[in-house]
């Protein structure tokens, strides 16, 4: 039988169940983040902003995909690659919301710091010769 839910805190590492999840819940994410580009969801852009809300999703997704089959090929560390995933879902649809909705209030400025962390985060453990980096600064 498997390690129970909540593994990484205990032992370091994410169980196979615990993996696919953060990859389901990310891919459900994006999915809902790209639904905003068809037109059932959503009337045609009218200005910059919105052009700009709409269409910087698809970049940053296909980035993390990039970096997470990047991840996959290299030796970093199996604990942060799930995290990572739901971590770029995350950046996609904050881009979508910071800059598609004006008149921010405190929430849009903590998202816009979890943002920054996140891409922090992501940052320092691409970087190279840092494998272990990613447990150090799990956020």
């Amino acid at each position: 039988m498997g390690e129970p839910l909540g593994g990484r805190v205990i032992s370091g590492s994410f169980s196979r169940l615990e993996r696919a999840i953060a990859y389901i819940v990310s891919a459900l994410i994006a999915g809902v983040t790209l639904s905003l580009w068809f037109p059932p969801f959503q009337e045609r852009p009218s200005g910059l902003r919105e052009w700009l809300a709409v269409v910087s999703p698809g970049p940053i997704l296909g980035l993390g995909i990039y970096f997470l089959i990047r991840n996959s090929r290299a030796a970093r560390p199996e604990t942060f690659k799930p995290v990572m995933a739901i971590q770029v879902a995350y950046l996609a649809n904050a881009a979508y919301c910071l800059i598609g909705f004006g008149d921010w209030q405190r929430g849009a400025y903590c998202v816009l710091v979890a943002s920054a962390a996140f891409v922090l985060q992501i940052l320092l453990v691409l970087m190279p010769g840092r494998d272990s980096l990613g447990d150090r600064w799990m956020l």
